[in-house]
């Protein structure tokens, strides 16, 4: 598998065009995530997460049993590339006004005080250690995600392009029928429906690889009672829907465009059905990752 940037560039730039146009986003979190995604596009050009080491990839006897390939603690990726895109969003930040602004200015303290060390924060994201880094937001208590929001938006293109590496030993025209993502291990962020006989994909939400998953299964837990398994809609987000089990009380949002004329952009769809989040909350059910922005 490899990454075809420009035809991702295109992708993302229609996607956040459209969401420019609606108004489901705040302004404030358009913006922030609009210049967000022009610095990555611009870094996963250059970000050199290294090679996997052999040894640390499944066999494909593991693999289909439901073992990962690389479990995300192994994962590899570019400190410089992503220190230097880390400082690039830090100092976006720092220029803006408002809470974001005085928030950003306390991150870069702690930094230059030492208080806060990047490899350090790096390393806590892909050992999962979300404890760690949400004990920072008590400094910045008016955006107690931020430092999150940083680590995981200078790591995505370096996850990325290293998940694209593992992913070559993978056969994505199967369908993985197990409750995290077949290559890190990690739970699904969101799911699609696509292609007119409606497969279901699901978007993984630590190195975002799109794998086809089994269409009657809880995503989660693997629950296949379909009295178990429901869904629900909301026509003020069309094009979506929120698919619960019942076993788990957890759900798993999924965008189905075949009747729209609509670009699907994972990590956007995400933020562009907020609403059913709430939706879903307010309904019991709790959902086992953050958005793909750390918050």
């Amino acid at each position: 598998m490899t990454i075809d940037y420009e035809h991702l560039r295109r992708l993302w730039q229609k996607k956040i065009k459209a969401l420019s146009s609606g108004d489901l986003l705040p302004a404030q979190l358009l913006t922030l995530v609009t210049e967000t995604v022009s610095r990555q596009m611009k870094a996963l050009e250059t970000i050199a997460p290294g090679d996997p080491d052999p040894k640390t990839i499944e066999s494909p006897e593991r693999n289909l049993q439901g073992v990962p390939l690389c479990p995300r603690e192994a994962f590899g990726f570019d400190p410089k590339g992503s220190e230097a895109l880390f400082r690039e969003l830090l100092g976006m930040l720092k220029e803006r006004e408002g809470e974001l602004a005085t928030s950003a200015s306390t991150l870069n303290e702690m930094l230059n005080s030492g208080e806060i060390v990047i490899d350090e924060a790096f390393i806590k994201f892909v050992q999962a250690d979300d404890s760690w880094l949400a004990s920072y937001g008590e400094r910045t208590p008016q955006a107690p995600r931020l430092l999150n929001f940083l680590v995981q938006s200078a790591l995505t293109p370096g996850l990325m392009a290293f998940a694209a590496k593992i992913a070559l030993h993978y056969d994505s025209l199967k369908t993985w029928q197990h409750g995290h993502c077949p290559i890190c291990g990690s739970p699904p962020l969101i799911g699609s429906l696509r292609q007119i006989e409606g497969h279901r994909f699901l978007t993984c939400s630590f190195c975002l690889t799109d794998y086809r998953a089994k269409r009657l299964q809880c995503p989660f837990c693997r629950e296949e009672n379909t009295a178990r398994l429901e869904y629900f809609e909301a026509k003020e987000v069309p094009g979506f829907r929120v698919e619960v089990c019942r076993s788990c009380m957890r759900y798993i949002k999924t965008a189905d465009f075949r009747n729209f004329d609509k670009v699907s952009v994972p990590v956007l769809d995400d933020l562009e059905s907020l609403a059913l989040d709430i939706l879903a909350r307010e309904n019991g059910f709790q959902r086992p990752t953050l958005s793909a922005w750390g918050f």
